[in-house]
């Protein structure tokens, strides 16, 4: 269980055990500690940022209302039936996304708002 205390610290223990073991010098195996270290970090960086790339792309398609490739193109089935001009579905709420979020936005800062007048108002009745 030590390992989910500090787990590089065990890591760091294991691989230095291992490649001793296999008579390499422990100066030579501090070395090669690191360097993977420093290769799984920049490993991990990469691959976050290919994520968070994707992702803000998705956020920004849905927030811009976009289609896509896969949402507006008539499917195989009505391939052979005559050729409309395909409309998007009508939303359940009339207002824009973007006016939603902000309505979402302007709701939780009223609260916020509303939680700091009622410290302020508490703490000056206190002082009188």
């Amino acid at each position: 269980m030590e390992f989910w205390t500090d787990p590089i610290k065990v890591t760091y223990e294991w691989l230095m055990i291992t490649f001793t073991g296999w008579g390499m010098a422990g100066w030579l195996a501090d070395i090669l500690i690191n360097l993977i270290g420093i290769v799984v970090l920049i490993m991990a960086a990469m691959v976050l940022d290919i994520m968070l790339v994707w992702v803000e792309r998705k956020v920004v398609a849905r927030f811009q209302g976009r289609l896509g490739p896969n949402r507006g193109q008539c499917s195989t089935a009505c391939a052979s039936a005559p050729r409309r001009v395909w409309s998007a579905p009508r939303r359940v709420w009339s207002a824009p996304r973007r006016v939603r979020a902000l309505h979402g936005v302007c709701g939780v800062l009223h609260g916020v708002c509303g939680v700091l007048h009622g410290v302020c108002e508490r703490s000056t009745n206190a002082v009188e």
